[in-house]
């Protein structure tokens, strides 16, 4: 806005009666285009803030949905799908839910120990009807 006053002036000093007065109200409006063009070049930065703000809302949901378990498989009974050989000798679930992700957790103990889980089971013990 300050050049815009500046420019003002100096276009204000070429009239020969009234120079102060001109000089004045030309610098004022040089001043106020100055800021109307302003406003209008920052607003069009603000769109572009905001696009690339949306981009990156995007791609935060994205990361965020690969460290939750993904359900790989599911099961409601022993009979219609049989517990996965890996857990057949330790439970005899009513249902079960296989999980995969992919997480590191630092041992509460150890603090320069982490571990990496990459597989989750989820198991509903039966229900009596």
């Amino acid at each position: 806005m300050a050049i815009g006053a500046a420019a003002g002036a100096l276009v204000a000093q070429t009239k020969t009666d009234y120079r102060m007065t001109y000089t004045a109200m030309y610098a004022g409006a040089g001043a106020a285009i100055a800021g109307a063009v302003s406003t209008y070049v920052n607003v069009s930065k603000d769109d572009g803030l905001q696009m690339e703000n949306q981009q990156l809302k995007t791609k935060l949901d994205h990361f965020q949905k690969q460290l939750q378990p993904q359900l790989v498989q599911q099961g409601s009974s022993l009979f219609s799908s049989p517990l996965p050989k890996e857990m057949a000798g330790l439970v005899e679930p009513g249902e079960w839910k296989r999980y995969k992700m992919d997480q590191w957790v630092q041992d509460p103990n150890q603090s320069n120990t982490w571990y990496r889980q990459v597989e989750m089971f989820e198991i509903i013990p039966p229900v009596s009807k």
